[in-house]
C-alpha cells in the first residue's frame, strides 16, 4: 500500500473511530519523497507532513533543493 494509501486508509478507519498505526518512514524515504515531487511539479504546499514535525523540514528541504544544496545556490544552470 502506498504511503497515500496508508493516509487514506487511516482516515476511513479514524471516521469509524479506530486507530491504525504504520510503521514510521525513514528519513531517506521522505527525502525521495520531496525530491520526486518536486520533479512531477508538485507545489511545496503538497508536503503531507505535520507542519513543525521532522517529517515536513526534510521533505521541504528536499524539495527546494532536490540536487543537493548546490541546486539551491544556483536554481537554473542555464541563467549563466
Amino acid at each position: 500500500m502506498s504511503f497515500h494509501g496508508q493516509r487514506a486508509y487511516a482516515r476511513r478507519c479514524a471516521d469509524e473511530g479506530l486507530s491504525v498505526s504504520f510503521p514510521e518512514k525513514s528519513l531517506a524515504a521522505v527525502v525521495d519523497e520531496g525530491r520526486h515531487a518536486r520533479y512531477r511539479g508538485d507545489p511545496i504546499t503538497a508536503n503531507p507532513y505535520p507542519d513543525g514535525s521532522r517529517e515536513n523540514a526534510v521533505w521541504k528541504k528536499a524539495w527546494e533543493a532536490p540536487d543537493g544544496d548546490e541546486a539551491k545556490a544556483d536554481p537554473d544552470p542555464r541563467s549563466t
